[in-house]
């Protein structure tokens, strides 16, 4: 089964970059696949961010993120439950 992940970032209310694509990688479940759409924008915003440092317009504080699965935010906080939900799901 394939997969569509997306995001939008936006700065000071715009928008400044989205993806909306089929995932090329197949994932074991679909908390995995969200989790790689999650690194995906969170690899954006790093960019982004570096890139605002480099004009001279430095981000104070974290960078807001929204995300609509639970799985994949449990996972982002917590990587170790990847090793054992990816290993209960092949029993």
């Amino acid at each position: 089964m394939t997969s569509v992940g997306g995001f939008i970032c936006c700065v000071g209310g715009g928008p400044t970059a989205w993806e909306s694509k089929k995932q090329v990688d197949q994932a074991l479940s679909s908390v995995e696949s969200e989790y790689m759409a999650l690194f995906r924008a969170i690899r954006e915003v790093v960019w982004q961010r570096r890139l605002l440092a480099e004009l001279g317009e430095e981000q104070q504080g974290p960078t807001p993120l929204y995300c609509d699965s639970q799985g994949a935010i449990a996972l982002a906080k917590n990587p170790r439950l990847g090793t054992i939900s990816l290993s209960n799901s092949s029993c």
